[in-house]
C-alpha cells in the first residue's frame, strides 16, 4: 500500500479512540463512527462498514471507466490471510474459490452456489452466533479494501476525474479516449502490488443524483441503474413504473418525460402501493373510513376526489399518507389490461418525474 496524500484516513483507523461502531457504543442508534474527507474532489464517508463517495447532482458526457474488484472481499481473505481464524484448513476456502472462477469462466450455473458460500463466509465472521465469528478479521478485511481502493483512487486523480468510488469499485472519467492505455498502465501496476483484480467497463454518459441513485449508460445505450428513482421494478415493488420509466427515457434516450407519460394508458403504470403499520388503525380517504390497510392509488384530477390519511392507534389523528396526491382515486381490484380513465391527473406523474430529475440536477 503506498498512500501519501490521504494520510489521514490510515491515521483515523489507526487511531484506538475510532475503533468502535457507534459514538456511544452502549447506544446502537447513536451515530456511526465515520472519517469525512474530500478525496480528488469528491466528498467521501470511510467507516466501519465501506466506504462511498460521490459528486451529487452530476450528469455528464463523455469517457468513462467503471471498475470494479473481481470478488473483492474473498480475494483480500486469501491473499491476505484474513479469513477467520477458525477456519481449520483456510486452504479450501482458496479452492472454492479458484473452483468458483474455473466454473464462471465456462458459464456453469453451479458458481452461483459457490460464490453464496465465499462472500457468505465474510459474513458469519460478524455473526456472534456463528462458529466463524472473528470480528476482527471481519474488520481487517473491510478496511484493507479501503484503503487499497483509496491508494487506487490516489494514484488516479492526476490523470482522471473521480466521479464515485464504493466499497469494490470507482468510477472514473478520463480526459480523453486516448489516456485509456496510462490508466490501464496505472491500474495494472496496482494489480501486481496488492495481488487484485480490476474488471473494466466503458460508458458514455452519467447521471447521478448521489452514490446510491444513479444511471450509467453505455455507447450502444445499454444501461446500468441504481436506486428508487430508477431501479428497474419487480412484482413486489412496482410503484409508481410511470415515473421511473419516464426517468430512464429521459436521460438514456432523450424523451421528454410528457412524451412517455402522455403516451401510456396502462392504469396498472400509474399505480402508487400504500400500506399502513402496525401502529395505524386504519385509512381515510376524505371522510370515508377504508377497510384495507393496503391500497393502491392513482392522482386524479377531480374536485370530488380525496387524499388519503391514516390515522394513528394511540393518539387517533390523522396524517396525510407520504408522498401521496392531494387528490386521488382508490383502485384495488385487478388492474392488468385496464386503461386510464378521464380523471387520471397525468400531469401530477409528469410534474413528480421532473422533480426527481431535478434531484438529478439535469432539469
Amino acid at each position: 500500500m503506498k498512500i501519501e496524500k490521504y494520510t489521514q484516513v490510515v491515521d483515523w483507523y489507526a487511531n484506538p479512540e475510532n475503533r468502535k461502531y457507534n459514538v456511544d457504543p452502549d447506544d446502537p442508534k447513536s451515530k456511526k463512527m465515520q472519517c469525512e474527507i474530500m478525496v480528488a474532489g469528491v466528498p467521501h464517508v470511510f467507516a466501519w462498514g465501506g466506504v462511498h463517495g460521490a459528486l451529487d447532482k452530476y450528469h455528464g458526457e463523455g469517457y468513462y471507466l467503471n471498475m470494479d474488484v473481481a470478488s473483492l472481499y474473498p480475494s483480500l481473505m486469501i491473499q491476505y490471510n484474513l479469513s477467520s481464524r477458525n477456519i481449520k484448513d483456510p486452504n479450501k476456502y482458496e479452492e472454492i474459490y479458484h473452483t468458483r472462477l474455473k466454473y464462471k469462466a465456462e458459464k456453469n450455473p453451479l458458481q452461483l452456489p459457490l460464490k453464496l458460500v465465499l462472500n457468505g463466509t465474510y459474513g458469519a465472521m460478524k455473526d456472534k452466533n456463528n462458529q466463524l465469528f472473528d470480528p476482527r478479521q471481519a474488520n481487517r478485511v473491510c478496511v484493507y479494501g479501503q484503503l487499497l481502493l483509496l491508494d487506487l483512487i490516489e494514484k488516479l486523480e492526476p490523470h482522471c476525474q473521480i466521479i464515485q468510488s464504493n466499497t469494490d469499485g470507482i468510477l472514473i472519467k478520463m480526459n480523453k479516449y486516448e489516456d485509456f492505455d496510462l490508466i490501464d498502465d496505472i491500474c495494472y501496476d496496482w494489480e501486481q502490488r496488492t495481488h487484485l483484480q480490476l474488471e473494466f467497463e466503458e460508458f458514455r454518459k452519467v447521471f447521478q443524483k448521489d452514490v446510491n441513485n444513479y444511471i450509467i449508460v453505455s455507447a450502444d445505450g445499454k444501461y446500468k441503474s441504481k436506486g428508487g428513482y430508477v431501479k428497474k421494478l419487480g412484482n413486489l415493488d412496482y410503484d409508481l413504473p410511470i415515473v421511473n420509466k419516464a426517468l430512464i427515457n429521459y436521460m438514456v434516450k432523450n424523451i421528454p418525460v410528457e412524451t412517455t407519460i402522455g403516451e401510456c394508458n396502462d392504469l396498472k403504470e400509474y399505480q402508487q402501493v400504500k400500506k399502513i403499520s402496525s401502529k395505524y388503525t386504519h385509512i381515510l380517504h376524505g371522510d370515508r373510513v377504508v377497510k384495507e390497510k393496503c391500497i393502491r392509488i392513482f392522482a386524479s384530477n377531480d374536485p370530488n376526489d380525496a387524499g388519503v390519511q391514516k390515522v394513528h392507534a394511540e393518539k387517533g389523528k390523522p396524517a396525510k399518507i407520504e408522498n401521496s396526491p392531494e387528490r386521488c382515486f382508490i383502485f384495488n381490484d385487478e388492474v392488468n389490461g385496464v386503461k386510464v380513465p378521464r380523471k387520471l391527473d397525468k400531469q401530477w406523474y409528469i410534474d413528480l418525474a421532473n422533480k426527481r430529475l431535478a434531484d438529478f440536477g439535469v432539469v
